[in-house]
């Protein structure tokens, strides 16, 4: 059973409007609250939701023109967005990684202040968006893209293609990102059972999560479709939602976390400054010591709070 192009059509464009939604918000938050351009992990936060536009937009183009082709599919077209998909769904989830990595980077002492982020940003940026580069290529190198099942991608008779060039990297990155938090996550339940330890933890939890689904969930369709033989209507539809919500998902789980609701409050009440502890989204702690009294300073680089590891 095919597809219904209407039903395809609404889905995805009302989960697109969700995820524009969601990239303003973060847009809109970075621009206009001045304590957050002062902390270098939501500059990573507004990188991720860029890329997260960028991977949604062009899935947006790609299943209407796919829906609408009526007979045969323009190869030319349908190569070039095969080709601009394949991209931007590794850089999306490569900024989901590089937020990871920072925050696992501060864990283990890796950066000593923020600055150590603020120095290495350029070489995050170059990386996260040029390195999807190489499979992208690989894929026009092999001539791979054409009509998936539901709308240009790499073809679904290249398995082999589909898993070295897609979800063979998304998987490790996806590996590397569940170890970072689960470091983390553990570390704090074993050294603390307070509340706010554990408000924290409670958060640290759905940072990933926009990714980890849209992997899970794409991975799954794409082995029902192309492995089984298998056609899941619901689950297609169910696949274009979520595919199509990432951007609204990582907005909301980053950018509404508590800390960043708060620096926002405070500008709304037109509050010139947040207090320099509330600046900062990771404090890397002293071992053995867990209280928030240890804040971050220019003057002080070795006293921090682990408590402050995070979004919240």
């Amino acid at each position: 059973m095919e597809l219904d192009r209407s039903i395809s059509i609404w889905i995805i464009s009302v989960s697109t409007a969700l995820s524009f939604l969601g990239t303003v918000f973060v847009l809109v938050s970075y621009c206009c609250v001045d304590a957050l351009k002062r902390i270098p992990a939501f500059k990573i936060i507004v990188h991720l939701a860029l890329a997260d536009f960028y991977y949604v937009f062009m899935g947006l183009v790609n299943v209407i023109f796919f829906q609408n082709s009526s007979g045969e599919i323009d190869a030319d077209t349908c190569t070039v967005l095969g080709f601009i998909g394949e991209h931007a769904a590794l850089a999306a989830a490569n900024w989901a990684f590089t937020f990871s990595y920072t925050m696992y980077g501060f864990y283990v002492h890796k950066f000593k202040s923020q600055r150590d982020v603020r120095r290495k940003f350029l070489k995050y940026s170059v990386i996260s968006w040029f390195s999807p580069l190489i499979p992208s290529i690989l894929g026009l190198y092999f001539d791979g893209y054409g009509p998936s099942a539901l709308y240009c991608w790499i073809k679904s008779q290249e398995l082999v293609l589909i898993i070295a060039l897609l979800y063979a990297p998304m998987g490790i990155l996806v590996i590397l990102l569940i170890y970072f938090y689960a470091r983390i996550v553990f570390s704090l339940r074993h050294q603390s059972s307070d509340s706010e330890t554990r408000a924290m933890l409670f958060e640290l939890l759905f940072y990933p999560i926009g990714v980890i689904l849209n992997y899970l969930i794409s991975a799954f369709d794409r082995f029902l479709n192309i492995g089984l033989g298998w056609n899941w209507v619901w689950f297609a539809y169910f696949h274009l939602f979520v595919k199509q919500a990432q951007g609204f998902v990582n907005a909301l789980v980053y950018g509404g976390s508590s800390k960043v609701r708060k620096a926002i409050k405070a500008s709304i009440k037109n509050r010139k400054r947040i207090p320099e502890e509330d600046a900062f989204y990771f404090k890397p702690h002293v071992p053995g010591d867990l209280s928030s009294s240890l804040i971050y300073s220019s003057n002080n680089t070795s006293a921090y709070s682990l408590k402050s590891l995070q979004l919240s």
